[in-house]
């Protein structure tokens, strides 16, 4: 996979798109979570 955007990047647009527009979820999204998830991507 390749990508532009950092893990702290597209943690920071992923909570906002989970938290803004109404939805307040309250998640907040960490880069180690981004990270995890590109890992397990490429499995």
């Amino acid at each position: 996979m390749v990508t532009n955007l950092s893990d702290v990047e597209i943690a920071t647009v992923t909570t906002y798109e989970r938290n803004a527009w109404g939805n307040n979820t309250g998640d907040l999204i960490q880069p180690k979570e981004v990270a995890e998830a590109r890992k397990n991507q490429t499995k």
